[in-house]
C-alpha cells in the first residue's frame, strides 16, 4: 500500500488523536527518567521522530537531558498501531526532532505527512549523517538517468518566512502527452507545500524564457559571453562562467581568511561587448554555496542546542524576530548586480538566495550607456555563491502564459485521492507536509500549444519548511546561544566555513535521505 494511502485511511484518526503524524508497523523502548540535574526546557510543542519509525508528540513542549526527553506525550508506533502514553524516551534512539507552531501546524492545515523509516527504509547509521537539506526538490526521467530540474522555496525556514518561487524547468510532454515531475523530500526537514503549479509560456523559436530576479517570466535572445571577468582577488575568472559546465566560479581561500564585517563581500567584475539594443538583460546561471548552510546549521541551530527548539517554534513565530532576521539577511546575503556609470558603480538588481542544490537561471534588466563595453559587477558574501555561466543578451516579447495545474499524484504506481491535489492546487491555509523519504509522481496535462511557437516551462511554488534538530546539535552546546547577528557574525562564519568547507561538502552532496 503506498504511503498516501496509508496515511489518508488513518486520517481520521489522527485528527480525533489531535497527532500530527501517520506512520506504520515498529515499536519503541520507553526510557527511565534522565539522571542528569540539567534538564533543559523546551516551551515550544515538538515532534520527536525516531530510528524505528515511531513518533513522540508532547503538545506542551518538555525538557531534554543528555540522554532524554521528558514530557507528557504521546508515542504512536507506525501505522497507528500502538499509542501509549509517555514521559520520558532516550535521545540514542532519535532521529530528530521537529518544533511545530499549533496555529499552522493542526491537523487542519495538514493530514498528509509520511513514515520516516516506513518510506525510506534507511538506519540509524545513515541518519546520523544526514547533512542534505534545504527545500523540496524535483526530478525528471531521462534517458540518461533522472535530471535534477529545481529546489523550491529554499531558507523559508518558518511559517511568517513562506515564500514564493519560480523556477526555470526543462520539461516536455512523453509519449502519452503528460508532463511528469517528481516531488522528493531528501533530508531530514518538514515541508508545507501551499501551492505548486506549472507555468506554461509561449514563444518565438530560439528564445530562452527565464525569471527575472523579481520571480516574473522574461524572454531572452542574442546571448553573447563576456570579454572579460576579474574577481575581488584579480583573478581572471572567465574560463569558470564561460558555458555551462559545472566548472563554476568560488571564492579564493585566501579571500575568505581575509574577510571580515567591515569588508564582507567578494565580486566578479564583467565586460561585454555594447550590444546593439539597450534593453539588455544580465542571464546567470547561479546556485548558493554551502556557506549558508554552515551558517544555518552551525551557527543559527547547533550552537544553540535545546534551545534551537525553542527558536524555530517560538521565536520565529514572532514578527520582530522575523523582522530582524529578515533585515540582517537582506544586507549580507544576496547577490547584487552592480552597472559601472562612468563614474562609479550603481546597484540595478539584487538576486535572492538561490540555495545550494539546484542551479537556477535568472536574469536581470540591466542599463546600456554609451560607450564600446557593458561594465557590470557580481558583488556578494565572499564565496556565498557559485557561479556556472554568465551572458548578456536582449530582452524579447514572449507569448501569453497559462497555468497548468497538477492533474494526478502517483505514489508507488498508486494514484492517491485527489484531496492531495486540493492542497496543492491554491495558496490558502491547508498544507501538504512530507517528511523525509517522500517520492511522489506529479503528472500535469498540457494545454494546446500556439501553432509555430515553441514553450518553455517553469515551475511555481510556494510554502515553507522545518529543519529537525539533530541529537548531536541537542547534545553539543553546553552553553546554548541563541543566534543574533551582530559585529563578529561575518568573522565567526568566515573562520568555520574555511576549516570545514572541503569535508562538508563532500559529506553534504552524498548524504541525501534515499528515497527508495
Amino acid at each position: 500500500m503506498s504511503w498516501l494511502a496509508r496515511i489518508l485511511s488513518g486520517a481520521l484518526a489522527v485528527a480525533c488523536a489531535g497527532c500530527l503524524v501517520i506512520f506504520q508497523g515498529g515499536s519503541l523502548e520507553q526510557s527511565g527518567r534522565s539522571e542528569l540535574q540539567t534538564p533543559r526546557q523546551v516551551d515550544s510543542a515538538m515532534k520527536a521522530f525516531f530510528v524505528d519509525g515511531s513518533t513522540a508528540v508532547f503538545p506542551s513542549g518538555g525538557h531534554i537531558t543528555e540522554d532524554s526527553i521528558l514530557g507528557d506525550g504521546t508515542l504512536y508506533s507506525l501505522g497507528l498501531a500502538d499509542t501509549t502514553r509517555v514521559t520520558a524516551l532516550p535521545l540514542d534512539a532519535l532521529v530528530g526532532i521537529e518544533a511545530f507552531q499549533g496555529s499552522t501546524n493542526g491537523p487542519a492545515s495538514f493530514l498528509a505527512s509520511v513514515s520516516l523509516t516506513a518510506a525510506a527504509g534507511f538506519g540509524s547509521v545513515v541518519l546520523f549523517k544526514a547533512l542534505f537539506g534545504s527545500c523540496p526538490t524535483f526530478y525528471t526521467a531521462t534517458a540518461d538517468g533522472e535530471l535534477l530540474q529545481a529546489e523550491a522555496f529554499s531558507y523559508s525556514i518558518a511559517p511568517l518566512l513562506e515564500g514564493r518561487d519560480l523556477d526555470a524547468i526543462t520539461l516536455r510532454p512523453d509519449a502519452d502527452g503528460v508532463l511528469r515531475l517528481e516531488l522528493r523530500n531528501e533530508a531530514l526537514e518538514t515541508h508545507y507545500i501551499n501551492h505548486l503549479d506549472l507555468l506554461a509560456v509561449d514563444h518565438a523559436p530560439g528564445t530562452r524564457v527565464i525569471p527575472n530576479d523579481r520571480g516574473v517570466p522574461i524572454g531572452v535572445v542574442e546571448e553573447v559571453p563576456p570579454l572579460d571577468a576579474i574577481d575581488g582577488s584579480g583573478r581572471r575568472v572567465l574560463s569558470s562562467i564561460h558555458a555551462s559546465d559545472d566548472r563554476a566560479f568560488a571564492s579564493l581561500d585566501e579571500r575568505i581568511a581575509n574577510t571580515t564585517s567591515e569588508d564582507p563581500s567578494d565580486f566578479v567584475e564583467l565586460t561585454f561587448p555594447r550590444p546593439a539594443s539597450e534593453d539588455a538583460v544580465l542571464v546567470l546561471r547561479v546556485r548558493n554555496s554551502l556557506l549558508t548552510t554552515v551558517l544555518f546549521y552551525d551557527l543559527m541551530l547547533g550552537q544553540a542546542g535545546v534551545g534551537a527548539l525553542d527558536w524555530i517554534g517560538r521565536d520565529m513565530a514572532r514578527i520582530g524576530t522575523v523582522v530582524e532576521m529578515g533585515k540582517w539577511f537582506q544586507e549580507s546575503m544576496g547577490m547584487r548586480v552592480e552597472a559601472h556609470d562612468g563614474d562609479g558603480w550603481v546597484e540595478v538588481g539584487r538576486v535572492p538566495d538561490t540555495g545550494p542544490i539546484a542551479w537556477e537561471e535568472v536574469g536581470v534588466r540591466v542599463p546600456v550607456d554609451d560607450g564600446d563595453v557593458v561594465r557590470l559587477r557580481l558583488r556578494f558574501l565572499t564565496d556565498a555563491w557559485r557561479i556556472d555561466r554568465v551572458s548578456l543578451g536582449k530582452a524579447t516579447r514572449i507569448g501569453g502564459e497559462s497555468r497548468i495545474p497538477i492533474a494526478r499524484v502517483i505514489d508507488d504506481g498508486v494514484l492517491v485521492d485527489d484531496s492531495i491535489i486540493r492542497r496543492m492546487a491554491v495558496p490558502d491555509d491547508d498544507y501538504l507536509a512530507t517528511y523525509p523519504g517522500t517520492s511522489v509522481s506529479l503528472e500535469f496535462d498540457p494545454t494546446s500549444q500556439r501553432p509555430g511557437l515553441e514553450r518553455s516551462y517553469l515551475l511555481a511554488s510556494q510554502g515553507y519548511y522545518t529543519e529537525w534538530v539533530r541529537p548531536e546539535w541537542l547534545r553539543g552546546a553546553q552553553e546554548p546561544e541563541i543566534f543574533r547577528p551582530g559585529e563578529d557574525t561575518v568573522e565567526a562564519l568566515m573562520a568555520l566555513w574555511l576549516s570545514k568547507k572541503d569535508d562538508f561538502e563532500a559529506d553534504f552532496y552524498s548524504s541525501k535521505i534515499p528515497v527508495r
